[in-house]
């Protein structure tokens, strides 16, 4: 793996993990909506403090939705070196991209 591999890697492993906290979209004084990264558990507790926080004697669900915020490419490079005659080298480069929907998971809710 070469130094840019590396950086690169690095580079999506602090930004995953700064992306992994609620945070809220709205809050306002009858309701709210609270966004994270996916509807798994760990990140659910999140959203559920900050409801709660919210709305200390109570709040209700109104819709739960998973929501398109932007586009993800990854690119991805696989290089093969051939040496012809000893001296001479021959290098293939192939590359590829994947572009995907970059989601989070919102939660609207109100005042009980």
């Amino acid at each position: 793996m070469n130094r840019c591999h590396i950086a690169i890697i690095c580079t999506g492993l602090l930004l995953a993990a700064g992306c992994g906290h609620a945070r809220y979209l709205l809050k306002e004084p009858e309701g709210g909506v609270v966004a994270i990264p996916s509807n798994q558990p760990r990140h659910r507790e999140k959203a559920i403090e900050l409801m709660q926080q919210h709305f200390p004697d109570g709040y209700e669900i109104n819709r739960e939705e998973e929501a398109v915020v932007g586009l993800v490419t990854h690119r991805h490079e696989h290089a093969k070196s051939d040496a012809n005659d000893g001296v001479h080298h021959k290098v293939h480069l192939r590359s590829t991209a994947t572009t995907t929907d970059k989601t989070e998971y919102r939660i609207s809710y109100h005042r009980k």
